[in-house]
């Protein structure tokens, strides 16, 4: 799968894009639920380590080293 990444200048966030709809969308979200906890506002840490817009074909990441893991596992 192409990823391709940018970040967005106004928020402190980067986004990794792909085409849609994937095959593996359900795979995707396991993983990234899996491997950065749930999506969204987490209590413990109070940050949005990643949003899921997978159907949309975007993946928004908070830390630049889960965007890497990312595009390292699904390219």
């Amino acid at each position: 799968m192409f990823i391709h990444t940018y970040k967005v200048p106004y928020k402190n966030y980067s986004i990794a894009a792909f085409h849609s709809p994937v095959k593996n969308a359900k795979e995707i979200k396991e993983w990234c639920h899996i491997t950065m906890g749930p999506e969204g506002y987490l209590k413990d840490t109070r940050e949005v380590r990643w949003r899921d817009n997978i159907h949309y074909g975007e993946v928004y990441f908070n830390r630049e080293e889960d965007l890497m893991m990312f595009v390292m596992r699904w390219t």
